[in-house]
Order: structure tokens, then C-alpha cells, then sequence
């Protein structure tokens, strides 16, 4: 998120940062932020929005860390940091992602072979992606 790189740049350069201005998409406040690099508009506009009080830049601003968290989990679980990356599975469970972290979907299965793969979104409203590998040991005589 934007507003966690201003903070980083704070505590690593005090001195030297660009002084410029974003205004929250909800309610206009501005808010003056200390850039490390020249920003656009659009980015100062959503850092702004990103650090703002009001009520709907907080609903915004938990959407989009909580959307940001389940990418990194499906990536951590079915991309190339799996070990054994589904890429087929990264790409659907990416396209349910908006679907799941608004809470319009419950949940999304998919079943790869002996691996099952799954998002849902559990009683206390956290979100959960797993991967379950199966074994099958069985003998014919």
C-alpha cells in the first residue's frame, strides 16, 4: 500500500523528500505527504485516500490490504513460491479474489488431481486459502 511506503521513506530519509499533495477520494481532505520520487496525481490522490479518517476510506483502505493479502497467500500457495506451482489454479483463484474479499462469494473450490484448492471466508469474516494434497494408497490383488 502506498501509505506503508510513505512511512518507510519517513523513518529511512527525514531529510530530502518531496513535499506534495493528495486529497481523499470521499471527502476531499488533503493531506500532505513527504514522497521520496515525484508522484502523479492519481498516486498522491490514493495515498491520501489510503491514510484518510473518514468512513468510507477506511472501508476502502481494509478492502484493498485485505485483497493485497489474499494475492500474496494465492501466489505463496499456488505460484512459483509453491514448490509445485498450479499455474491454472493462480490464474482462477485470481479472478475470484475482488469477488471473495467483498464478501460476494462464500467461497471457491477447485479440484487439480489430488490437490484441492480453496478460498473461503470464514465465520469471524478472515479469509482462508488453502491446498490440500491427498494421498491414496491402494492395492489390487
Amino acid at each position: 500500500m502506498l501509505k506503508d511506503k510513505l512511512k518507510e521513506w519517513e523513518q529511512e530519509m527525514p531529510e530530502g523528500l518531496h513535499e506534495q499533495f493528495g486529497e481523499c477520494r470521499y471527502c476531499g481532505q488533503s493531506k500532505m505527504l513527504h514522497t521520496a520520487i515525484p508522484w502523479s496525481e492519481e498516486e498522491c490522490n490514493e495515498a491520501a485516500t489510503e491514510m484518510c479518517d473518514c468512513t468510507q476510506a477506511k472501508t476502502y483502505t481494509s478492502r484493498k490490504k485485505r485483497k493485497e493479502n489474499i494475492t500474496g497467500a494465492i501466489t505463496e500457495n499456488f505460484g512459483e513460491k509453491a514448490g509445485m506451482p498450479l499455474p491454472d489454479v493462480e490464474t482462477i483463484m485470481m479472478a475470484a479474489v475482488e469477488a471473495i474479499a467483498e464478501e460476494r462469494i462464500g467461497s471457491v473450490t477447485i479440484s487439480a488431481g489430488n490437490i484441492k484448492c480453496k478460498i473461503s471466508v470464514t465465520a469471524k469474516g478472515a479469509v482462508r486459502v488453502t491446498r490440500a494434497v491427498t494421498e491414496n494408497n491402494s492395492v489390487e490383488v
